[in-house]
């Protein structure tokens, strides 16, 4: 018996052979990056916690900048230029952090365009699977999958890396620049394929159509200026709301495991920093686990039971994580909350990308930039706590944010119909 077309999932949406490799690479570098600064400022420049908190915060605001500015901005003709400049920062990032006399200097430097690279790749590279996909669900599905291989790949790579060059942190770094290199050089292939396969539709089009970008004859143009003045607010938007809310639901958590996570296992834990990477490597691994059973079973014929156990085990997680001993009960922790992360951002992107069209774009950005916000508050909150409660008792306080953002959670499915409500069902 043939299998539908809808089971082809890498044939889910248009441009998938250059998106999924750019985004598994480059999601690889950046996380390996991310896990590996904080690191390299308390253990080879002396950096406090403190500090660690408010430079990753300031990564995370270069983010929100990025993606309000730029990445909202976004569309299925330019995505791909946004990639690419997403891609180059990067590049950028990783050589400032592999050079050992760049100090602290070096240490921001990269962190910034870490978090600027987020904002501008992270929209754009939504926006373009979500305005080319025939099921958005699985599209984003599938898209977050690519993610997950790099974020899991990323940290066992690094970790291999550490191991052969004896725990060298420069070294590693450097070791691991090709990945951001090969991620850019296919970036900029898929913009100059794309950007070829445009002309030559244009140079194709002989009369132009009331369905294409120009006015048909007898019609008034409408100034772009004055069709964003009609926009709604994107929080007047039910869809963006519960894209959001589900978005923050987990956020916190996971804004303070790329900033304190590695440093959690190295002195609460007593693991070396190659232990380090395994553990983020069980982390990503259960995100990859869940979103790949996203792209065999989407659309889901509901989310308020996914969400729910999403809200669950990132509790437990954290509790684990903070009351927790020996490597074992740190990777299970960390396999508890991968899950979640596995969970939360394709049903966010997919909600979106089902229920919006024109406004697809604008709310990936402002999504991206609204959760953005979280990565400038929970680093300065989790630097100041670890100093007075230590790092244990800072992850055991962010139960207090899950208990918040959940409760806002299970409200905003409520007001969309709870656990009737439909993936592929587009809100009112």
């Amino acid at each position: 018996m043939p299998r539908r077309a809808g089971h082809r999932p890498f044939r889910a949406f248009e441009g998938a052979g250059f998106i999924l490799p750019v985004t598994a690479l480059g999601r690889a570098a950046q996380n390996a990056g991310q896990t590996t600064y904080p690191l390299i400022g308390h253990d080879l420049l002396a950096v406090s916690n403190h500090l660690i908190g408010v430079i990753v915060a300031f990564a995370g605001a270069a983010g929100i900048l990025a993606s309000a500015t730029i990445g909202a901005r976004a569309t299925a003709s330019n995505a791909y230029r946004t990639l690419a400049a997403g891609q180059s920062l990067l590049v950028v990032a990783f050589v400032a952090l592999a050079v050992p006399g760049a100090g602290v200097v070096g240490l921001w430097a990269s962190a910034v365009l870490l978090g600027g690279a987020g904002g501008l790749i992270f929209p754009a590279t939504m926006t373009l699977v979500g305005s080319r996909a025939s099921v958005p669900s699985r599209a984003l599905a599938l898209y977050t999958v690519a993610l997950s291989l790099g974020l899991a790949g990323g940290p066992f790579i690094e970790a291999a890396c550490l191991h052969l060059t004896g725990q060298s942190l420069h070294e590693t770094v450097a070791a691991l620049i090709p990945l951001p290199v090969v991620s850019l050089l296919l970036a900029l292939r898929a913009e100059r394929g794309d950007r070829l396969a445009r002309q030559l539709v244009t140079a194709q089009v002989v009369v132009p159509t009331a369905t294409s970008d120009a006015p048909a004859r007898g019609t008034r143009s409408v100034p772009p200026k004055d069709r964003a003045k009609g926009r709604r607010p994107l929080l007047a938007l039910p869809a963006y709301r519960l894209a959001l809310a589900i978005m923050l639901s987990y956020e916190a958590p996971f804004v303070a495991l790329m900033g304190f996570g590695g440093l959690l296992g190295r002195h609460s834990y007593g693991v070396s920093s190659s232990g380090v990477e395994i553990a983020f490597t069980s982390f990503f691994a259960a995100s990859l686990a869940v979103r790949g059973a996203l792209v065999r079973y989407s659309p889901l014929p509901t989310v308020g039971v996914p969400l729910v156990a999403s809200v669950a085990l990132t509790a437990g997680g954290l509790a684990l994580l903070g009351l927790g001993h020996g490597f074992a009960a740190l990777l299970i922790a960390m396999a508890m909350l991968g899950m979640p992360h596995g969970l939360t951002y394709p049903l966010a992107g997919a909600h979106l990308a089902e229920s919006l069209s024109d406004d697809l774009g604008r709310a990936n950005g402002g999504l991206n930039a609204s959760i953005g916000a979280v990565a400038v508050v929970v680093p300065l909150a989790c630097g100041w706590l670890s100093e007075a409660i230590g790092l244990r008792g800072t992850f055991l306080a962010l139960e207090v944010v899950i208990a918040l953002f959940g409760s806002a959670l299970l409200v905003q499915l409520g007001r969309m119909g709870g656990f009737k409500w439909r993936a592929h069902t587009p809100a009112p």
